[in-house]
């Protein structure tokens, strides 16, 4: 029953919020001013950076991996061959 209601005492919260972000203030919303502010914000150019960051380690990673992986595989032989399936059936 507390998890019922933990789900509705976060669904008004959710509700509170979005129609607080929707009063007007001056020419435009709240929502409207907090993403010029965020948008001017100098964390905003260091959060990019960290992500460009990631991005590459990650595609890095993942190439290397994957040669790593063709490079293994490269000296195992095949358990059939195309002449042994045909035989078998």
């Amino acid at each position: 029953m507390s998890d019922v209601i933990f789900i509705i005492k976060c669904l008004v919260l959710t509700f509170i919020a979005a129609v607080l972000l929707q009063m007007k203030v001056g020419e435009s919303t709240v929502e409207t001013h907090l993403f010029r502010l965020a948008g001017r914000s100098e964390i905003q150019d260091q959060l990019q950076l960290a992500a460009k960051g990631g991005a590459l380690a990650f595609q890095k990673s993942k190439d290397t991996i994957i040669g790593l992986t063709k490079d293994a595989l490269a000296y195992v032989k095949p358990v059939f061959s195309d002449d042994s399936k045909t035989n078998n059936q």
